[in-house]
Parts: structure tokens; C-alpha cells; sequence
């Protein structure tokens, strides 16, 4: 269903169950749960015409009434509900060991396969858990600081992925090839998710840019109607948000001390002696921790940054942490291979 659904985009989909043995209808059922999930999480933003999946069957044939005229029933909707989490944290902080050991459960013992699945796949993965912590955390200055990868290149591997599978179910029939479903489960939803941040972020115009201003933070993550938060169905991170940037920036003690050049938050907080970026208050202040965050003001706009990216990155995709999640070596200013910035615009388990 996948790999057609990535080569022939459709809008219907129509499971037959009225015939089989009784796993066969199961499989089949679980399969277009699955499949109606895969869809969903790589469409969070609204689509004018969504997928449906429709359940078909027809009444009972029995060998009395051969010439009776059977109804089929075709109008069944199948329904999911598509979570807001990330099934797999990484284990490590460095990039080409985070999602070792999922690579390893997928791999085997095949070294070859595991060398290419990680060339494919941690940076796929790492910077898919950094968005996604993102916005589960309300850290949305996190969105406009590092660079995410492209639809295609996601596509790309998610297809590749699709092919090695078929390849290994179809190859031989006589004996099953004793794929162990559950990591491949979790990495298929994980890609599939990474997409659909992806296409939101792109259609809200939210690109790596080395300044934001808080109106543009306001207007996409703190208005009733068309924040970002709400298309995950992280509405009640509204308002924690939108008291943060206030409470930071436009109240009016704090908006007339803004000068024309940079300075650190806390230059105009006090109570902030250390300069060590701690876990704790940089999620608990929405990002906007006073000893990373500089702040000037032109022309009325209170326009805010990053210092320390690298911190914050590490910070954010440590192992364990709540929060994002962890990246490569990355140097403020520098796109990694594989990621880009594009265009100029201003529970633990994944399941349905």
C-alpha cells in the first residue's frame, strides 16, 4: 500500500474483507490501520481532499440460493487516530552512533547493511527527533535555528526502505525471511512523521534564518487561529508560549530596555548568575533561556537569536532528555550535507 500509495498518490482506498481465513482479514485490517496512519502523520497540515480508507464485504454466499442476489457493502470507514510522539529516542549524542541501536535490530548481523542504513538513516532520524522536539517542548526558536532535510530526500529514502523489504519478503517463498516487524514499524512511522513536520514548517514558511522577530513567533505559534501548535493538536501550548514571550519581551519593562545591538536576556533579567545552559529553565521558558538568547530592538520589531547553538543542540538531543533530540557537530551558520534551509519566507509510542 505504501510503496503504491509513493509512486500513484490515490484519495480511496477499498479493503475486501468478505473473503479468507480469519488472519487474513486481520492482516489485512491491520494493515490498512497502519497504512491510514502513514498517511496521516505525514499530513498533519490539512488536506482539501484526504485520504479515506473504506472497508468492502458482501453478504454471506451460501450454496442453497445461488441465484439470490447478494449486496455489497462498500461505504465502511476505516478510522485512526494518529498520536503526537516519537517512538525511538536516540542513544548517543553523536550523530553517526544516535539510532545505533535500532540500526543494529534492522541490520543484524549483516555489517554491510549496517554501514549503509546508517549512512541513510541517522541523520534522517536525528534531526527528525530535533523538530519534533521542537514542538512538543514549545522551543519554537529551535524551528528557525538548524536546517531540516527536504520532502524528496525523505521520500527518497523512505522508498529505498520499501524496495530492500519487498526485496527480502519476495526472495525466497519456500521459508519466511524473519524480518522482525517492530523496529521496521517504528522507523517507517518515524520517517513518516519527519515528513509531515516538514510540510508544515514549508507551508508555514518556517526556514533556518539567523534572526526572528516576536511578531513572526507570535503570529505562527500564539494566535487562536492559525498556530502551527494546533495542527499536531498541541494547542494548550499556546498560551504557555505566549505568556513566555511576553513575559520576555513585550511587556513594557522589559520592551524599553531593548537596544539596537545584540545583547544576552539576561543583560535585562536578573537573578541569572551562571552562564551553563541548563535543560531544565530552557524548556520551562519555552526556549527563551536568558543566558542563550540575545535580544536588540529596531525600529519598535524586538528581533531575538541564538548564542551557544551548539549547547543547545546538545542540551536539547541528549539521551533521556524530554527534549530535542540529538544532532551531529553542528557549527552555527553551516548546513550540514544532506539538510538544507529552502526558500526566503520569514507518549513514547507511536500509534494509531
Amino acid at each position: 500500500m505504501a510503496d503504491r500509495y509513493l509512486k500513484e498518490p490515490f484519495r480511496e482506498l477499498y479493503l475486501d474483507i468478505s473473503s479468507g481465513h480469519n488472519i487474513y482479514v486481520s492482516a489485512l485490517l491491520e494493515a490498512g490501520r497502519l497504512f491510514l496512519t502513514f498517511y496521516k502523520l505525514q499530513n498533519f497540515y490539512p488536506s482539501l481532499e484526504p485520504l479515506e480508507v473504506f472497508l468492502c464485504f458482501s453478504d454471506p454466499i451460501l450454496l442453497t440460493s445461488a441465484d439470490k442476489t447478494y449486496e455489497l457493502h462498500h461505504r465502511y470507514k476505516l478510522e485512526v487516530k494518529a498520536f503526537f510522539s516519537w517512538p525511538r529516542r536516540p542513544d548517543e549524542i553523536k550523530l553517526e552512533n544516535a539510532y545505533s541501536t535500532l540500526i543494529k535490530e534492522l541490520s543484524g548481523e549483516d555489517r554491510n547493511l549496517k554501514r549503509y542504513l546508517t549512512e541513510k538513516l541517522a541523520s534522517l532520524l536525528t534531526r527528525g527527533y530535533l523538530f519534533f522536539s521542537a514542538l512538543k517542548n514549545a522551543t519554537p526558536l529551535v524551528l528557525y535555528t538548524f536546517p531540516y532535510h527536504q520532502e524528496e530526500e525523505i521520500l527518497t529514502v523512505m522508498q529505498e526502505m520499501i524496495n530492500f523489504l519487498k526485496e527480502r519478503l519476495f526472495s525466497y517463498y519456500l521459508n519466511t525471511p524473519r524480518i522482525n516487524t517492530v523496529p521496521w514499524r517504528q522507523l517507517f512511522l518515524m520517517l513518516t512523521l519527519y515528513l509531515g513536520i516538514v510540510r508544515a514548517l514549508k507551508a508555514y514558511k518556517i526556514y533556518p534564518k539567523d534572526e526572528v522577530s516576536t511578531t513572526e513567533l507570535g503570529w505562527k505559534f500564539r494566535s487562536h487561529a492559525c498556530n502551527l501548535f494546533k495542527y499536531f493538536e498541541l494547542d494548550t501550548l499556546r498560551d504557555y508560549f505566549s505568556q513566555e514571550l511576553k513575559n520576555n519581551f513585550w511587556k513594557d519593562e522589559m520592551f524599553n530596555k531593548f537596544q539596537p545591538e545584540y545583547k544576552l536576556l539576561k543583560e535585562f533579567i536578573g537573578g541569572e548568575k551562571s552562564d551553563e545552559l541548563t535543560p531544565r529553565n530552557f524548556r520551562a521558558h519555552c526556549g527563551f533561556e536568558r543566558n542563550c538568547v540575545e535580544v536588540k530592538k529596531i525600529n519598535g520589531e524586538v528581533i531575538v537569536r541564538y548564542v551557544k547553538v551548539e549547547k543547545i543542540l546538545k542540551v536539547e538531543t541528549c539521551p533521556g532528555s524530554q527534549g530535542i533530540a540529538c544532532g551531529g557537530e553542528l557549527k552555527p551558520g553551516v548546513v550540514p550535507k544532506g539538510l538544507h534551509g529552502g526558500g526566503d519566507g520569514a507518549g513514547e509510542n507511536l500509534h494509531a
